[in-house]
C-alpha cells in the first residue's frame, strides 16, 4: 500500500480502493467514502468520516478508539 500511496502522492495520478480493513485505510487514504448499506453514505478526510458515531453504524458493533504509534486504530468494544 505504501507503493500506491507513493505512485499517487505526486498529484498526477488518482487511486480508488475498495478497502474492508479500516485501520489500513486510514493509514494510507486522504478522502473517505463509507457506504451505509440504505443508500446513504458518509464523504470526507478521516476527521470528518472516521468518527465513533459513523463507524459503529457502519460496522453495527460499539468501537474503541486506541491511540497507536502510527495514529488512531479502532478496535471493537
Amino acid at each position: 500500500l505504501q507503493l500506491v500511496s507513493d505512485l499517487a502522492a505526486d498529484g498526477t495520478r488518482a487511486l480508488l480502493l475498495d478497502m474492508h480493513d479500516l485501520n489500513l485505510a486510514a493509514r494510507y487514504c486522504d478522502r473517505f467514502l463509507l457506504l451505509f448499506g440504505n443508500g446513504e453514505t458518509a464523504q470526507g478526510n478521516a476527521a470528518e468520516v472516521l468518527t465513533r458515531p459513523n463507524l459503529e453504524r457502519l460496522y453495527q458493533h460499539p468501537l474503541l478508539a486506541l491511540q497507536g504509534p502510527q495514529g488512531r486504530v479502532w478496535v471493537p468494544r
